[in-house]
């Protein structure tokens, strides 16, 4: 979710995919599951400079409907904003020898539109290898909306890469409805996102966040979120801890 940071040390309790509150945050823009989805900073195109620094610990790393990994991960990330482009780094780690890095740029358009590129790297495959075979790479571009209460976004795998599992061609799209006290959520796609590659709803959900106010600078957002994939047949819950500091 896009942000505006207040200039202040935060300890939140959230997950990858999360509603992102807390006192003097600013929602901007849900974008959720693809870029802009990550812990994000104000791109809003006020023409200032920002930036963002943190790590979430997460007891599982729930992606679309499907896990990734096993057990709890590590998650930090470095991001910075310059007017409407926002940019960053985020990685995922768990103690099983999963390991994924990610590089985004995101662009914010008129009418609460943002279009982005992002880069799944295996980071336990040779980064030079962008081969159909065995690439450890990804690339995806996203387009997303959002209104006050109704969010949706569409993403796409350009190419294909073996190590990194993706088709070429796959697609995601979700809609995410949000109300007072929580959210639902729906996502459907094909390629890596299915077990059989065929395009199908494979992530439905429900979260919700509220914030524990322990000074006018420490505060604690609680998160937590269930998701069920029709596709498998699975259902995850995910909650986390975040250290996060910006300007």
């Amino acid at each position: 979710m896009l942000s505006v940071i207040s200039p202040v040390m935060t300890l939140s309790y959230g997950q990858e995919n999360d509603m992102q509150t807390a006192g003097g945050y600013e929602n901007i823009l849900a974008f959720t599951d693809s870029l802009a989805g990550r812990k994000t900073i104000d791109s809003s195109g006020n023409g200032t400079w920002s930036w963002s620094t943190g790590a979430d610990f997460v007891t599982s790393y729930i992606w679309r409907g499907n896990r990734q990994g096993r057990g709890p991960h590590l998650q930090p990330y470095v991001e910075c904003s310059a007017g409407p482009f926002t940019g960053g780094v985020w990685g995922t780690f768990d103690f099983n020898r999963y390991r994924e890095v990610d590089l985004y740029l995101a662009m914010d358009l008129p009418g609460g539109f943002i279009i982005g590129l992002q880069d799944y790297w295996m980071a336990d495959l040779q980064f030079s290898d962008f081969t159909a075979e065995s690439g450890s790479h990804a690339l995806e571009v996203s387009i997303g909306y959002e209104s006050e209460h109704v969010s949706l976004n569409a993403n796409y795998i350009i190419n294909e890469a073996g190590g990194a599992g993706s088709s070429g061609g796959d697609i995601y799209i979700e809609s995410r409805f949000s109300f007072d006290y929580f959210s639902v959520f729906m996502g459907a796609g094909n390629g890596w996102h299915t077990d059989e590659g065929r395009f199908m709803v494979c992530n439905v959900g429900i979260d919700t966040g509220w914030e524990i106010d322990l000074s006018d600078s420490f505060l604690i957002p609680v998160t937590a979120q269930m998701c069920y994939n029709p596709d498998s047949g699975r259902v995850f819950f995910t909650a986390g801890l975040s250290i996060s500091t910006g300007r």
